[in-house]
């Protein structure tokens, strides 16, 4: 797991034993958006970090704007 919500996610999965029959099949995991969520997709490629660290709501380091944005916090 990558955050702690995915890690939440992962912990609630059900092990491999039979009595939980095939599982779960599909998580969707859902986002604010941030700051990129209007934007075309085709164009994420050409984000940069400049743009990844200006946060409209809170002034974070460098390194907490990026991951944040990009879900690896």
């Amino acid at each position: 797991p990558i955050d702690s919500e995915h890690n939440a996610i992962f912990q609630c999965l059900p092990t491999s034993d039979p009595r939980y029959g095939a599982g779960v099949s599909k998580v969707l995991l859902t986002a604010s958006g941030g700051p990129f969520r209007t934007r075309d997709p085709s164009t994420l490629h050409d984000i940069t970090p400049d743009q990844a660290c200006a946060h409209p709501k809170w002034v974070m380091g460098r390194k907490i704007s990026v991951d944040s944005a990009t879900m690896m916090n």
